[in-house]
């Protein structure tokens, strides 16, 4: 969704209130071709309302459940992993205690990429060992637990890939619904107004009054971004942007926003563990939304 989805979805929401007021509505239902269209453009209103909505359920919901699984599966890791250590410090193994010493925090200050590599391997590691570690609590159950705190994780991000493919289709969607929708109210126009001008100014005039398309307004200034991957054109969601103190993280769609910004020429930054630190020198002006594209490349 973008400010001009919201803009259109507001003068449709506002147009279909006026067609579907009854003190107005008796005027055309003796008028089939008009009668029709409206029930046309009413259902396709009803189908962008439901589309805009679970666009932005898929949305959220992606994001939650990568981050849980990340968690869950860090966790896990962990809570393993020190038990495991014990083990190697009783058995005297120095290569095994390196694996083993890992901790929470170290795992949120890197790329998951590396932490996934430092997991599986501290997995694997016990798995090779569990018949001999019955001495600090890790059994087969464990190993178990720890298989499957890793599907987890790796079904959540399969989803979020396909969550980045599959909302391009969703706000595809929207675009054709908009589309859909212009062309019925300009058969609406065309109607409604050449029939009802001289026996119904009034109702003509409100009419027009309803499906006025009014700009939102931009009342801060503000830097809108949307990062990408330079290679694939992929979005990329949990970049970190900054500029001037404030912060905000780019959602699924790979946008962010900061609004209430000094106006000033000052550099903005986006962040991912993922990529290299992205720097770009930004005019700020007052009460104006400056935009920026971003294109990041892999470290």
């Amino acid at each position: 969704m973008n400010q001009h989805h919201t803009e259109k979805d507001n003068m449709f929401v506002k147009v279909g209130v006026f067609l579907s007021n009854p003190l107005y509505s008796v005027l055309w239902t003796g008028f089939t071709r008009l009668y029709n269209e409206i029930t046309t453009f009413l259902s396709l209103k009803d189908e962008l309302s439901l589309a805009i909505q679970q666009h932005q359920t898929n949305i959220k919901g992606t994001t939650t459940e990568k981050s849980i699984t990340f968690d869950k599966l860090v966790d896990v890791a962990v809570t393993k992993a020190k038990k495991a250590f014990v083990w190697a410090i009783d058995g005297k193994n120095n290569a095994l205690k390196e694996v083993f010493n890992i901790d929470t925090y170290e795992f949120h200050r890197i790329q998951q990429t590396k932490a996934l590599t430092i997991i599986k391997n501290v997995f694997e590691q016990i798995e090779a060992n569990i018949g001999t570690m019955a001495t600090v609590a890790l059994t087969d159950a464990d190993v178990t637990e720890m298989k499957a705190a890793l599907k987890a994780y790796e079904d959540s991000t399969g989803v979020a890939g396909s969550a980045r493919v599959n909302k391009h289709s969703g706000t595809k969607n929207i675009d054709i619904l908009i589309i859909s929708l212009d062309n019925s109210i300009e058969i609406i126009d065309n109607l409604l107004v050449s029939h009802f001008k001289v026996s119904q100014p009034e109702m003509v005039q409100q009419y027009l009054l309803s499906r006025t398309l009014i700009k939102l307004p931009t009342h801060h200034s503000s830097l809108t971004v949307h990062a990408s991957d330079a290679a694939t054109g992929a979005d990329i969601a949990g970049a970190v942007l900054s500029i001037s103190g404030k912060s905000s993280t780019t959602d699924i769609d790979g946008n962010a926003e900061i609004i209430k910004i000094v106006p000033a020429t000052t550099t903005a930054t986006v962040i991912h563990p993922d990529y290299i630190q992205y720097n770009e020198k930004v005019v700020i002006e007052k009460g104006k939304m400056t935009s920026i594209e971003v294109k990041m490349m892999r470290k």
